[in-house]
């Protein structure tokens, strides 16, 4: 199979999981936990995952940080906040993050926003679907645009400027650094300060 048809492919196994446990969690969502879907959505890109290994597509590449870094990245994390409260408060003043989530002050719930979430979609994003773009010799400025577009939409109907921001910030430093643990600490962190936020609510 052609690397470009395994990409599709990924991306389409990928969606389709991801719709049919929102379609399950919308069809019995009175007869379970909230935070059943994070399991199924956890569960979804880790089936993902192991068929991508599978087909010969996730490249790990990381670095160990060190304290400058994660205060560097704190920063970045810190200035895609900024912008956040800017699209909300101006350009979506009815959006709410956790109008939706009853349980958002859960252990569970935490965990996954500070580290499922961040983890998951970073390893996808940048380990299967931007080195798979790169192996195929696209050039940088279209790496970076259509890894940061799917990241927007994979958040679809969540706010967008934001997320097509945050996909432009993780997906140039990876193309420039190649350390997936950079641009999982910088979601991370931007989790963090929003769950901070959220005790205000």
């Amino acid at each position: 199979m052609k690397l470009n048809l395994k990409l599709i492919f990924i991306l389409i196994f990928l969606n389709l999981l991801i719709v049919s446990s929102f379609l399950l969690y919308t069809y019995v969502y009175k007869h379970i936990n909230n935070e059943i879907i994070y399991l199924i959505i956890i569960g979804s890109y880790a089936l993902t995952f192991y068929v991508a290994r599978k087909l010969k597509m996730i490249t790990l590449r990381y670095k160990r940080p060190d304290i400058r870094q994660v205060f560097e990245w704190s920063l970045i994390s810190l200035f895609i906040w900024l912008i956040s409260l800017v699209e909300i408060n101006i350009l979506n003043p009815n959006f709410n993050y956790f109008e939706h989530h009853e349980n958002r002050h859960t252990l569970i719930s935490g965990l996954y926003y500070l580290i499922s979430a961040p983890l998951i979609e970073e390893v996808f994003m940048k380990s299967i679907f931007m080195e798979s773009l790169m192996k195929l010799k696209l050039k940088k400025v279209f790496v970076i645009l259509l890894s940061s577009a799917c990241f927007a939409i994979f958040h679809f109907p969540s706010i967008l400027i934001v997320h097509l921001l945050m996909g432009l910030v993780t997906s140039f430093l990876y193309y420039r650094n190649k350390d997936v643990v950079q641009c999982i600490l910088i979601h991370s962190i931007y989790n963090g300060i929003l769950g901070i936020e959220s005790q205000f609510y």
